[in-house]
């Protein structure tokens, strides 16, 4: 199953250290992969785990929304439900 449609690109799946998580540093990181994105599509998505809620709460705070997509895939051997979250370029 295609997770993006064309005028869509998926970031995120970054790997910080804990220290830098919720904070500044992971802030501007995602604001320059999204900018650079618009340069290219209409829509960033985020596919964040269904019980990520420190995730979720940090794209939520960028702008983004929930929609109604998931994917289910196997994540060291089980598999686990993630959520669709999209922020659509402006204008």
């Amino acid at each position: 199953m295609k997770r993006c449609a064309p005028g869509e690109v998926e970031i995120g799946w970054t790997f910080l250290a804990t220290r830098c998580w919720g904070g500044a540093i992971n802030g501007a990181m995602k604001r320059l992969m999204i900018e650079h994105a618009f340069g290219y599509v209409g829509t960033v998505l985020f596919f964040i785990g269904e019980d990520n809620l420190r995730s979720r709460r940090a794209v939520e705070k960028i702008g983004a929304r929930l929609t109604e997509r998931t994917i289910d895939p196997a994540i060291g051997g089980q598999v686990r439900r993630h959520l669709c979250y999209a922020i659509d370029r402006q204008g």
